[in-house]
């Protein structure tokens, strides 16, 4: 059994927002080759880019779901224990001097 668990609440809520903007940029990426149509200067190019936009839909699909799933796990995570914390921190009292003057 463990004798401790802790978290660092900020970093869990902060790698769960970066997860979430990298969905983002993944879901915007054939809006920004699409804005780069014709200033590429070169047709081959071009087409190179639209290529591996349309060619890697699925692993961006399956990208998507992954991140999707793990910023949810941190996000429930940072709830959870922000839950658990706040609880414990109402039903717990400290202890007072143990007999003969020690704390325990």
């Amino acid at each position: 059994m463990a004798d401790a668990f802790g978290v660092d609440l900020d970093a869990v809520r902060q790698t769960a927002a970066q997860l979430n903007s990298i969905r983002a940029a993944l879901d915007s990426l054939h809006e920004t080759f699409d804005a780069l149509n014709g200033q590429a200067g070169s047709k081959v190019v071009e087409n190179a880019l639209h290529n591996f936009v349309s060619h890697s839909s699925d692993s961006r699909k399956a990208l998507d779901g992954l991140l999707e799933r793990a910023s949810g796990l941190l996000q429930g995570l940072s709830e959870g224990t922000g839950a658990v914390d706040a609880s414990l921190a109402g039903a717990l009292v400290p202890a007072g001097p143990a007999p003969g003057g020690a704390a325990s």
